[in-house]
């Protein structure tokens, strides 16, 4: 949803193989009319978006798998490649050489303070503030095998990380993630150690403890805020407890 409540939906996806049914564009619905962006009524740069973020000022940007950052600017309306040349920590290594910026770009992010973030596969992520890039990270904690992160979500002083084969991370901070930091941690569970991460969400319950929902091939797991109470039946602390399926599985 952008900043004129105009939704915006796509059907990208990861990995090189070609299919008609996620390379449909972007859809746009107004509340009244839908309208449908492709390369033929449009100078769209990609019909395979799997993400989308909304600046601060309105602008739509767009993560594919293979055709890189793009955005859209309603003050020309218009589709506009971002340029990544000049920075070649994003570029790719055949083991050889460095090559052109990658292309390859799983998730992108708005944060908190109007910057938007995003990920060059496998193990990069960048801030871009309006279209200079402020910082990139190399991000692979807690261990160098943990390099294949796909989608990333802030929520206030929590970053939950996720991973195409490697599972979860959390990084408890309000700080960005860096590489060497002690506030990562390896969740408890440990089917979230090693499983592929679809989507991560977050809602307040009904009491007004924070639930995150990350749904994964391992099944739907909750990490949520709970609170603790004395004999006397005051409350003298609030932990976090891992579940699966409604079922609770470990304590933080």
């Amino acid at each position: 949803m952008d900043k004129n409540n105009i939704l915006w939906i796509s059907n990208g996806k990861y990995g090189s193989n070609s299919s008609t049914k996620n390379e449909k564009g972007l859809s746009v619905f107004d509340g009244t009319n839908w309208t449908n962006f492709n390369q033929y009524n449009s100078n769209i740069i990609t019909e395979s978006i799997y993400d989308i973020a909304v600046d601060n000022d309105n602008r739509k940007w767009f993560a594919s798998w293979g055709d890189g950052v793009s955005y859209y600017d309603e003050n020309d309306q218009q589709f506009h490649n971002l340029n990544l040349f000049g920075y070649p920590e994003l570029y790719t290594f055949d083991g050889n050489q460095y090559h052109n910026p990658s292309r390859t770009i799983p998730f992108i992010e708005a944060m908190d303070e109007g910057e938007i973030a995003f990920a060059t596969y496998p193990n990069y992520i960048a801030v871009l503030d309006e279209f200079e890039i402020i910082s990139i990270t190399e991000l692979y904690q807690p261990s160098e095998d943990y390099d294949d992160f796909i989608i990333m979500k802030q929520f206030d002083e929590l970053y939950i990380v996720g991973c195409r084969y490697s599972g979860v991370r959390l990084f408890h901070s309000s700080e960005f993630p860096t590489t060497d930091s002690n506030n990562w941690e390896i969740p408890a569970p440990s089917q979230l150690r090693g499983c592929y991460v679809y989507d991560i969400q977050h809602r307040t319950d009904q009491n007004g403890y924070d639930e995150y929902w990350i749904a994964t091939n391992e099944g739907l797991f909750c990490y949520k805020e709970k609170p603790v109470f004395s004999f006397d039946g005051h409350q003298y602390s609030a932990g976090y407890y891992w579940y699966r399926y409604g079922q609770e599985s470990k304590k933080k």
